[in-house]
């Protein structure tokens, strides 16, 4: 594990890990709300900000990194070039909120898959037949490292408090949700993605540089002004922004050759969700992004499951989509989720 002045460095450096910043320090302010741009950082909130990281559950940390690095930073938010850079102004003052977050969740926060505790969530969203088999969901990746959603992919059994935001980030609506648990054979190959210089090691082994142009991949995206993007690959340093370069993504075939997932760890989601990668094994011009992973998760290549246990619904409130959750043994979910899993997977994972 990396010592703990390199995790607060990193966090200083990603994009989500200064969004999870201003995040915790405006959970510990009554002057601004959520959804505004913190202009000055409070000293006195700061403070409230580290101390309040030391009692918080796991589950209440990635929660406000789910939703901060959505809300402040993600591609598709008007203001988010504008926002960000801000924060990375600010991210030196906050520096005392990263290390507590080190001290208390580095260990958790950049653990290895699983295997025994590995979810699937669904909803009712598609038919099975829009679903491609394992074989072929990745290649309708054609840029970076944008998670493929039409792929089969688990996440670590998560807490209750972060349930919401995950059905946000991982556009799994409209519902009714439903959760299973999917058995993960013990000598599965995984490649684990704790920090930039993994997803770089990934690339740089497997990548080949996109055909195309693609304006999601890097801030400003396709809602935002370019002007403004200036000025975030400037006080980024360019980890939020860069233009006049070439741009790598894994080659998902070839990396299933040798691997049957990728886990991004927690870690890795908060060091590399929409961070621009050096890639130097593919040359000095060449860089690559993780974008659209939302969270913890394994993307299989692979066929190595068990049978899949129906779970109790997720903890949805309701107040992200207005959809709740239901148990994957009703008999119409059930059914449709059978279906489903055949259509990922390429067979009937409950025939023995």
């Amino acid at each position: 594990m990396p010592a703990l002045p390199d995790l607060i460095d990193e966090v200083l450096a990603a994009p989500a890990g200064v969004s999870l910043l201003e995040a915790l320090e405006a959970s510990c302010r009554t002057d601004v709300a959520w959804f505004e741009s913190i202009e000055r950082s409070d000293p006195d909130a700061v403070e409230r900000a580290a101390d309040f990281v030391t009692l918080m559950s796991f589950g209440e940390l990635v929660r406000h990194l789910v939703a901060g690095s959505e809300r402040i930073g993600g591609p598709w938010i008007g203001n988010a070039p504008r926002r960000l850079a801000r924060a990375y102004l600010l991210a030196p003052a906050r520096e005392p909120i990263a290390a507590a977050v080190a001290a208390r969740f580095a260990p958790t926060l950049r653990l290895d898959l699983d295997r025994g505790s590995q979810q699937w969530w669904n909803t009712a969203v598609r038919r099975a037949d829009d679903w491609p088999a394992l074989s072929s969901a990745s290649r309708s990746v054609y840029c970076c490292g944008e998670f493929a959603s039409n792929s089969l992919w688990t996440v670590t059994e998560p807490a209750a408090e972060v349930h919401d935001d995950l059905v946000d980030v991982w556009e799994l609506f409209p519902g009714p949700i439903s959760r299973w648990k999917v058995p993960i054979d013990p000598t599965a190959r995984v490649f684990e993605v704790h920090t930039a210089q993994d997803w770089a090691r990934l690339v740089g082994r497997y990548g080949r540089l996109t055909g195309r142009a693609h304006g999601g991949w890097e801030l400003p995206g396709p809602n935002q002004d370019p002007s403004e993007g200036q000025q975030l690959q400037l006080v980024s340093a360019g980890a939020a922004a860069r233009v006049g370069v070439r741009v790598a993504m894994p080659d998902w075939e070839r990396v299933a050759d040798d691997f049957d997932g990728v886990h991004v760890s927690w870690s890795g989601k908060l060091t590399c969700e929409g961070r621009i990668i050096d890639v130097v094994d593919l040359g000095d011009d060449v860089v690559t992004m993780l974008r659209y992973w939302g969270s913890e998760r394994t993307s299989w290549l692979n066929d190595v499951f068990g049978v899949p246990e129906p779970l109790d619904a997720p903890e949805l409130s309701g107040r992200i989509s207005g959809d709740l959750g239901i148990n994957a043994d009703h008999p119409d979910r059930r059914a449709h989720d059978t279906r489903t899993l055949a259509a990922l997977v390429g067979r009937d994972l409950f025939s023995i």
